[in-house]
């Protein structure tokens, strides 16, 4: 099962006793109008290190498993992520280019004659 989505997650860390543990925050609208949030666990590729409460978008991801004792623990595993700052200044520096100055045209100087002058 892949996972992908165009909407921000953010990613939870815990520092525990064998090293970092990440989980994800979920949340979904109630019929009532609220909304209703859950945490489900995610990994990284290896050495992969995220501060926590770090928003990002996941380009590539899919749900996987692990077994101890006959139990199933059932977690995201994150291949491909994208730091929400790094994509708002990408997609902004992409306008950027897009757009050309309109004031380019007012710091260019104007010469004129006495033949253009109204006085």
């Amino acid at each position: 099962m892949n996972i992908q989505t165009d909407n921000q997650v953010m990613v939870f860390r815990y520092d525990g006793q064998y090293g970092a543990n990440y989980s994800i925050g979920l949340s979904k609208k109630k019929q009532d109008g609220t909304y209703e949030n859950g945490y489900m666990p995610c990994r990284f590729k290896k050495d992969v290190e995220i501060e926590n409460k770090t928003p990002i978008y996941i380009k590539q991801a899919w749900l996987t498993f692990n077994q101890k004792d006959k139990k199933t623990y059932p977690y995201i595993f994150i291949n491909e992520f994208e730091l929400v700052g790094d994509k708002i200044d990408k997609e902004h520096k992409e306008i950027k280019k897009q757009e050309p100055d309109p004031f380019a045209e007012f710091a260019q100087e104007i010469e004129l004659d006495d033949d253009s002058l109204p006085f």
